[in-house]
């Protein structure tokens, strides 16, 4: 199991924060009931139309996880799992 800093942690919810701001399309693709969050950290479509929208955002999620995978020593798995369970709450 890891263990993240609070400053680590403050990170990961800046970093969900900050993907979600930068990918307006994602909010619109998930008002638009294209897209949805899981609790993994990523997105999924819901419709075909929405395959391409939820590619680029876990894309750019994926590449953010990366860095905070570097910058804290774990596996990229571990931060987005993280990052899934600030958005579901758990």
């Amino acid at each position: 199991m890891y263990k993240f800093t609070k400053a680590a942690s403050a990170v990961v919810i800046s970093g969900l924060l900050t993907v979600s701001a930068m990918a307006m399309s994602a909010k619109a693709a998930k008002n638009e009931g294209l897209v949805a969050e899981d609790c993994h950290g990523y997105v999924h479509a819901l419709k075909d139309e929405g395959k391409a929208v939820a590619k680029e955002i876990n894309d750019k999620r994926r590449a953010k996880y990366a860095r905070l995978a570097s910058a804290e020593k774990v596996p990229v798995e571990v931060v987005a799992e993280e990052a899934g369970k600030k958005v579901c709450g758990k």
